[in-house]
């Protein structure tokens, strides 16, 4: 706002700018030097005696003002100082300015970044000088924040009475869509990321379901429209988190290491609580994972709560959640630790069996075996047959090879071998497979079985909470998470998220990231889901 009007006041020569930023000023005693240096500096281009009077006015205004009696007798010694002679200093730099035939504009910034005492300086500032003909002050501040500071400080009895006495008018600026700050954010991001596939993971990370995850606002974004106010905090963001993306990109959930930015950069006292254990706790129901410690040993700000309950709020988490202790050190140390790299772990999956087997032994040696049991139980292979027995394989091995996982991987290779035979069936030549285990050995037979019935078929699919409801409604046009939980009554986030994931895993649904502003994601049914909607229908009818 002030560039523009800097921009508009430039246009006429009769004008004449003073920016004055009091913050740099380092001290309150320093404000009124500051500003008649840099009046006498930019009055003296049109006045030979400017420096002179306004300078002798300077002193007897500081020694007449300055509450500090020392001050006042050492200025007196040098120029006694009375009501009197400082009216006649007045009338004498006033005129001055006048004769000057032009408009002195003090513009002053950053008021919002002052101390309550050098706030109340500022504004004394302005009251003794503002007389003066032909000078005009504007200010730009956050109104709130001075209104909460002079009041905290005892400065003055009425804070708010006391600015409508300094300034004629009070121009109150509609504050910023919060939206507008998501989108100055990913503009700016992209001056810092250059590769489209990692922008497309930021934008992902910016608009998926799990960062818009407030029950009450859906699809706004909930972290920005709460923490970040103006484009001031939006810089201070992309500074603070370009450096840990650079260092933790391919590592961390990047909805996280945003809302982590936040936090440091909102509530540092909060972060160093949080980096000390101090305001989480083990799950009760989940030992492997953290939760918001409800009852913390330590107070800590009740603006943070909400980012904290985003952080550590189980649904809909990933492999690399901050809810879990090893990605949780990631985050506050940007160091791996325990922690297998997940670059690593994609180039080991594109080795042959025994070249991965070779790598998982040595991150066993590293003592990653932790680690190592959550890739395996959640990062699974789902569209390639080879990587997906390649996977349960890997299980076998692991489990023939150490003590640690001897019996911990039994239960998942079974039910991932179920898994396989319905998941590849008719993707391969030989008919399917079947098959049969050991630690030390795993061989896949050919399975002779005839087809079952395609309704029988698709009724397995559907099978589990909300998925017919969602087959439904997906058959009539995309459809969007937030409105699967508006439609279905008794529907939460987590059934939601699982029935899903379970259902793009069968290849019924597609989820597609749609790039109009605002970006958001939606569902929509695969080929193979579109193909079943007749034998749907049919079976509708007969309920």
């Amino acid at each position: 706002m002030l560039k523009l009007l800097k921009k508009e006041l430039s246009k006429e020569d009769v004008n004449v700018l003073i920016w004055f930023n009091p913050w740099k000023a380092g001290s309150p005693s320093n404000i009124y030097e500051c500003f008649f240096e840099q009046l006498i500096v930019t009055v003296k281009k049109y006045s030979k005696n400017a420096p002179k009077e306004i300078t002798k006015y300077a002193k007897s205004l500081m020694s007449a003002y300055d509450d500090n009696p020392l001050i006042k007798l050492l200025n007196a010694s040098d120029l006694l100082v009375t009501e009197n002679n400082l009216s006649s200093n007045f009338e004498i730099v006033n005129s001055i300015i006048k004769n000057t035939g032009l408009r002195f504009v003090i513009i002053i910034d950053d008021l919002d970044r002052l101390t309550g005492e050098e706030i109340l300086d500022v504004l004394k500032l302005i009251r003794n000088i503002a007389n003066f003909e032909n000078l005009f002050f504007v200010s730009a501040f956050d109104y709130e924040y001075v209104i909460n500071t002079l009041t905290k400080s005892d400065s003055v009895s009425n804070a708010e009475r006391y600015i409508q006495k300094i300034f004629q008018y009070v121009l109150p600026l509609p504050p910023i869509r919060k939206q507008v700050l998501l989108n100055e954010f990913q503009k700016m991001m992209e001056t810092v990321i250059l590769d489209s596939k990692d922008r497309g993971e930021l934008e992902d990370a910016l608009y998926s379901n799990s960062f818009a995850w407030h029950e009450n606002l859906h699809e706004t974004y909930y972290v920005f429209e709460k923490y970040l106010d103006n484009i001031r905090d939006v810089k201070r963001l992309v500074n603070s988190f370009q450096i840990s993306y650079s260092i933790l990109k391919d590592e961390v959930d990047l909805a996280e290491l945003i809302c982590m930015e936040i936090l440091k950069l909102q509530f540092p006292t909060v972060f160093l609580q949080l980096s000390k254990y101090k305001l989480i706790k083990r799950s009760e129901n989940n030992k492997n994972v953290y939760e918001v410690d409800k009852s913390p040993s330590e107070k800590y700000d009740e603006e943070a709560k909400d980012i904290l309950s985003f952080l550590f709020n189980s649904f809909g988490k990933g492999i690399r959640s901050i809810i879990y202790p090893d990605n949780f050190l990631i985050h506050i140390h940007f160091q791996l630790f325990n922690v297998i790299s997940l670059p690593e772990w994609n180039e080991a999956k594109t080795k042959s069996i025994e070249e991965f087997f070779t790598v998982a032994k040595r991150w066993c040696d590293e003592e990653k075996q932790s680690n190592l049991l959550t890739l395996l139980k959640n990062i699974i292979p789902q569209e390639n047959y080879d990587d997906y027995l390649k996977h349960i394989k890997l299980m076998v091995l692991l489990e023939g090879y150490s003590e640690w996982f001897r019996n911990i991987l039994t239960e998942d290779i079974h039910y991932l071998m179920s898994r396989i035979v319905t998941k590849f069936e008719g993707q391969r030549s030989d008919g399917g497979i079947s098959y049969t285990i050991s630690q030390k050995n795993m061989t896949t037979t050919t399975n002779t079985d005839p087809d079952g019935c395609p309704a029988e078929g698709l009724l397995k699919m559907l099978s589990g909470k909300w998925k017919a409801q969602i087959f439904r409604l997906a058959a009539e046009g995309p459809v969007r998470f937030s409105m699967l939980l508006r439609q279905l009554a008794g529907a939460n986030k987590q059934s939601l998220s699982v029935a899903i994931r379970e259902m793009e895993e069968q290849g019924l649904l597609i989820r597609n990231v749609i790039s109009e502003k605002p970006l958001h994601i939606e569902y929509v049914l695969s080929e193979k889901g579109s193909a079943l909607i007749p034998l749907f229908r049919q079976m509708e009818t007969l309920i």
